[in-house]
């Protein structure tokens, strides 16, 4: 699933030795993409050091070209919309 569009805002900074945590939550769905929300905290204190979101698209694997995964894969589609 490549990545359309990129957002993250920063809240602070994460140094070398820390654990983190990345939540990772399906936002929305469309046939042909997917919004994904990510949460970054540091593992020891749960502190949220970051905010941050991807759209991502559906593609066929041999040609690399958009694919509407409802027509093409309804069951996985089904999979994807019980994650809301």
């Amino acid at each position: 699933m490549p990545i359309m569009e990129t957002r993250c805002k920063y809240k602070e900074g994460a140094k070398y030795g820390d654990i983190l945590l990345i939540e990772t939550s399906l936002k929305e769905l469309s046939p042909v993409k997917v919004l994904l929300t990510y949460n970054i905290k540091r593992k020891n204190d749960q502190k949220l050091l970051a905010k941050g979101e991807t759209v991502q698209a559906f593609v066929d694997k041999e040609k690399f070209k958009i694919i509407n995964l409802k027509r093409n894969y309804p069951e996985v589609y089904e999979k994807f919309q019980k994650l809301l």
